[in-house]
C-alpha cells in the first residue's frame, strides 16, 4: 500500500495542490536528461478533465503543426480488444506509436499540436481522433 501525499508539487514557480490525498489515485511520472526534468502527475478520478474526440471525418484535414508547448497524454484500453495508437506527423501520415492490449496503458510525450488516431489493432479505420491539451491528461478507450 502506497502512503498519502501530503506534500504540493511546485515546478517552474506555479503551485500545483494535490489533486488527492491519496497516493492510490495519483500517478506522478517524471522524464529528462541532464539539462531538463518534466513531471507529469494523472488523476485517475471522477473529476479527471476530459477531451471529447474529434470526428474520424477530420482525419484527412489534421497534421501535426510546429510548437513549443510540450505536454504528455496516456492511453489506457479499457475496451476488449487491442487498440493502435498513432500520431499524425507533419504531413498528416499516420505513425504507429503503439499498440495496446486491453487492460494496457501507453504514455507519450507530446505537443498540443499533435493529433493522436485510434483504431482497432485488426482494422484500419478510425474510432476516434484525439488533441492534447496543454495539461497532462488520461484518455480511456472503451
Amino acid at each position: 500500500m502506497r502512503n498519502k501525499i501530503l506534500l504540493p508539487i511546485i515546478l517552474a514557480g506555479l503551485f500545483l495542490a494535490p489533486a488527492a490525498a491519496n497516493a492510490d489515485d495519483v500517478d506522478v511520472q517524471v522524464y529528462g536528461s541532464n539539462d531538463k526534468v518534466n513531471v507529469y502527475v494523472y488523476r485517475d478520478s471522477p473529476s479527471e478533465r476530459s477531451t471529447a474526440p474529434l470526428s474520424c471525418d477530420e482525419e484527412e484535414n489534421l497534421r501535426s503543426l510546429g510548437t513549443s508547448t510540450p505536454t504528455a497524454i496516456r492511453f489506457v484500453n479499457d475496451s476488449d480488444e487491442a487498440k493502435d495508437i498513432y500520431w499524425l506527423d507533419h504531413t498528416g501520415e499516420r505513425k504507429l506509436y503503439a499498440t495496446i492490449q486491453s487492460g494496457e496503458q501507453a504514455s507519450f510525450d507530446t505537443y498540443i499540436t499533435h493529433p493522436w488516431v485510434i483504431t482497432a489493432e485488426d482494422d484500419d479505420e478510425c474510432e476516434n481522433i484525439y488533441m492534447p491539451t496543454t495539461y497532462s491528461q488520461t484518455i480511456r478507450l472503451k
